[in-house]
């Protein structure tokens, strides 16, 4: 679903959107706030996509009704949407 894939994302407590390119090699481009980051990406045995630039970050990937979205746990242990995934697009189109 990611890989080779430019991804837009929204952030739901934000409300910022993000476009991430993500390289079959590992690597992340994004582009955030008009300003481009890298970083790297894997998925662990359990699941969860894992996302470096400034620091690492795991979460679990799923779907809710109709739409994917990123889940954190919260601190009741239940799995919380703070990201909806918008679209994705093979390749890289813009460039990142």
């Amino acid at each position: 679903m990611f890989n080779e894939h430019t991804v837009r994302s929204y952030n739901l407590n934000t409300k910022v959107s993000t476009w991430s390119y993500y390289r079959k090699d590992g690597q992340l481009f994004q582009e955030r706030f008009w300003s481009p980051r890298k970083g790297t990406w894997s998925v662990q045995q359990d699941g969860q996509i894992c996302l470096t630039t400034k620091s690492t970050s795991c979460r679990f990937i799923g779907r809710k009704g109709d739409r994917i979205y990123k889940f954190k746990i919260n601190d009741k242990g239940e799995l919380e949407a703070i990201i909806r995934y918008k679209d994705f697009v093979a390749g890289n189109p813009l460039q990142l």
